[in-house]
């Protein structure tokens, strides 16, 4: 089964591995999500790079084409999302679910938005 791990940004820090229970409360200590207000929340995918880094919402990521797949770019800046149940890479360009990503490539993290707001505004 895949882990509720989260992490949070507060505009200043990122706080890591917020893994949930199903009743919503965290593993470390008695206290839930909205207990945070200010922070932004960003969703594990349940999904590691190539270089083993997990693929959280917000992150920015260098896609690279292995497959030979005519629909697909050879190499695109995406970064993460969550819509319609699916998590995706998108850009200005195109977006795609990210296991398709996977599917037919690789992906790197390579920054988030929150961190990185000027390298996203730059790549995406």
């Amino acid at each position: 089964m895949r882990e509720n791990k989260y992490r949070a940004w507060n505009g200043e820090a990122m706080m890591l591995d917020l893994t949930m229970r199903a009743n919503g409360y965290s593993e470390h200590a008695p206290i839930r999500l909205c207990s945070f207000p200010g922070y932004e929340f960003m969703q594990y995918t349940g999904l590691d790079d190539r270089k083993g880094t997990p693929v959280y919402e917000g992150d920015i990521i260098f896609f690279i084409k292995t497959y030979k797949d005519p629909e697909l770019p050879k190499t695109a800046y995406m970064k993460v999302t969550f819509d319609r149940g699916c998590f995706w890479g998108e850009n200005t360009d195109w977006q795609e679910p990210l296991f398709e990503l996977i599917d037919g490539g690789e992906i790197e993290v390579i920054g988030n938005i929150f961190k990185n707001p000027e390298k996203a505004e730059e790549l995406l």
